[in-house]
C-alpha cells in the first residue's frame, strides 16, 4: 500500500514482490513443521509420564482414574475434563466376545447403558479430582452424552453450545459455561468400550486434529490403566 517513490506499483514490482513471498512462504513452512515437532515432542513426553504413573497405581479404579485425570491436565488445553466407567456384568473370560464383536454388555439403547461412576477435574483449578454425585451420573447431560458416544463407538465433536440446546437445561453443567466439548470412547484391551472421556471448552478456539490426535491416544492409556 501506497509505494513510496512512485505514483503506482509496476511489473517490477510484482516481481520482485512475487520472489520475496517465495521465501516468506519457505520460512513459514518451516515455522509450522518445527512447530509441529515441539508439539509432538512434548505430548509423547505427556503420554510416557502417564503411562508409567498408571502402571505404578493400580490399586482401585477409582485412584486409577484420579492419577489418568490430574497426568493429563498438561496435555489439553481445556477447562473441563470428565471422565465415566461403564458398569460391566462379570461373565465368563470364554464367553467373552472377539475383539471385532460388538460388546455384548452394551444395551439396546444410550438410555440402558449404565454408568457404575464419573469424575471430574477443573484444568484450571488445584481442586483435585472430584467424584461426581450419582443424581449428576443419573440425570447429567454430559453423563448422557457419554451413553450416547458409548453406543454409537464414535468420537462426538460439538464446536457450539448452540449446536446442543439441552446445554441450556442442564443444571449440572451451567456453572461450567460449556462453550465447546469434545466425547471419545474408551476401550479396553480387548476393544471393548469401557466408558468415555470429555474434554470441555477448547482455550482460544475450538477442538482442532492436534487436540483428536492427543485424545485417541489419551483414550487408549485410560483404557489400558
Amino acid at each position: 500500500m501506497n509505494k513510496k517513490g512512485g505514483t503506482h506499483f509496476n511489473a517490477r514490482d510484482e516481481s520482485i514482490f512475487a520472489r520475496y513471498l517465495t521465501f516468506c512462504g519457505i520460512g513459514i513452512q518451516n515455522a509450522q513443521l518445527f512447530e509441529m515437532s515441539v508439539q509432538e515432542h512434548i505430548r509423547n513426553q505427556i503420554l510416557l509420564k502417564l503411562a508409567r504413573g498408571i502402571f505404578e497405581e493400580q490399586q482401585s479404579l477409582e485412584r486409577v482414574v484420579h492419577k489418568i485425570l490430574i497426568e493429563s491436565k498438561a496435555l489439553f488445553k481445556c477447562e473441563h475434563i470428565c471422565v465415566f466407567i461403564v458398569e460391566l456384568p462379570l461373565e465368563d473370560e470364554e464367553t467373552r466376545p472377539d475383539a471385532e464383536k460388538v460388546p455384548k454388555h452394551v444395551p439396546a439403547s444410550p438410555a440402558k447403558i449404565v454408568l457404575s461412576s464419573g469424575f471430574h477435574i477443573e484444568v484450571n483449578k488445584d481442586d483435585g479430582v472430584r467424584n461426581m454425585s450419582k443424581e449428576e451420573i443419573d440425570k447429567g447431560l454430559l453423563a448422557t452424552v457419554a451413553r450416547e458416544v458409548i453406543f454409537e463407538n464414535r468420537l462426538r465433536n460439538i464446536v457450539s453450545a448452540d449446536e446442543e440446546p439441552r446445554l441450556a437445561e442442564d443444571p449440572f453443567t451451567k456453572d461450567m459455561g460449556v462453550r465447546n466439548l469434545m466425547c471419545i470412547p474408551v476401550h479396553d484391551a480387548k476393544n471393548e468400550i469401557i466408558g468415555a472421556c470429555l474434554m470441555l471448552n477448547k482455550q482460544l478456539r475450538n477442538f482442532t486434529e492436534l487436540d483428536l490426535d492427543r485424545v485417541q491416544s489419551f483414550a487408549v492409556f485410560c483404557g489400558l490403566g
